[in-house]
């Protein structure tokens, strides 16, 4: 008997993802309010050495630097050596990255990532898409103005600077290879918990994001490619030799 209704499969129903795990690191980063006060600095400022900043906020300067140390580990702050010919310790320049924990409507945000990760996914073309989305947001924010890279190296600290200030805290895994290729860890991924639902979606547009910042940068794309949990908890970003 034919079906008078709808005879079609009903659509799956998008649920809002879950809440992401109680973040420790968070937590701790902005449970000092002197930490608070050097991120709202550095939010107001710019970039700013420790001295500047210890200056600023009225701390002793190793006070200062350990309270880095905290922001740094939590993905809210980034830091790049600066040029010197002097001995000693390296000049450091710390800014305030793009995470923002908890501010706003997090949840609005998290659903609306879920919603759009979820529509891709039903598509046949849907890594591609959000690979392709992802290259032109990266191409954007490289193209922001700053002095430009001229050679292999900067351009990829150009691209790492850029992920740290995103608050993807890259780190390398062991020393530049002979021949010049480098794979660099990231070790913390604000939607780390859509990742392990199995979705291809995210990691696709951090992929495409990384080869559209470092072709802005004048590197070539097909060089440098995103490996997935290429260990628990870990992703990995390879450079291939120049």
């Amino acid at each position: 008997m034919a079906c008078k209704i709808n005879c079609m499969s009903p659509r799956p129903k998008l649920v809002p993802p879950p809440l992401p795990p109680f973040d420790r690191r968070t937590h701790r980063a902005l449970g000092s309010a002197s930490r608070v006060r050097l991120l709202e600095t550095l939010r107001a400022e710019g970039r700013l050495e420790a001295d500047q900043l210890a200056e600023r906020v009225g701390l002793h300067l190793n006070t200062v630097r350990r309270h880095l140390d905290v922001l740094r580990e939590a993905g809210m702050v980034s830091a790049q050596t600066l040029p010197s010919n002097r001995p000693g310790r390296p000049r450091l320049v710390f800014a305030a990255t793009g995470f923002v924990p908890d501010e706003g409507y997090p949840g609005a945000y998290r659903l609306l990532a879920g919603i759009l990760t979820a529509s891709l996914r039903e598509r046949e073309d849907g890594p591609d898409r959000a690979t392709a989305a992802g290259r032109a947001a990266g191409w954007q924010l490289a193209e922001e103005p700053r002095p430009r890279p001229v050679g292999i190296t900067d351009r990829r600290a150009g691209v790492l600077a850029l992920l740290d200030r995103l608050g993807f805290a890259p780190r390398p895994v062991g020393e530049p290879a002979p021949g010049g290729s480098q794979v660099i860890g990231l070790h913390h991924c604000t939607f780390r918990d859509l990742v392990e639902e199995g979705s291809s979606i995210i990691c696709a547009a951090h992929g495409g994001f990384i080869e559209g910042a470092f072709e802005a940068l004048g590197g070539r794309p097909d060089s440098v490619s995103l490996i997935p949990l290429a260990s628990p908890g870990l992703c990995t970003v390879h450079f291939d030799h120049p």
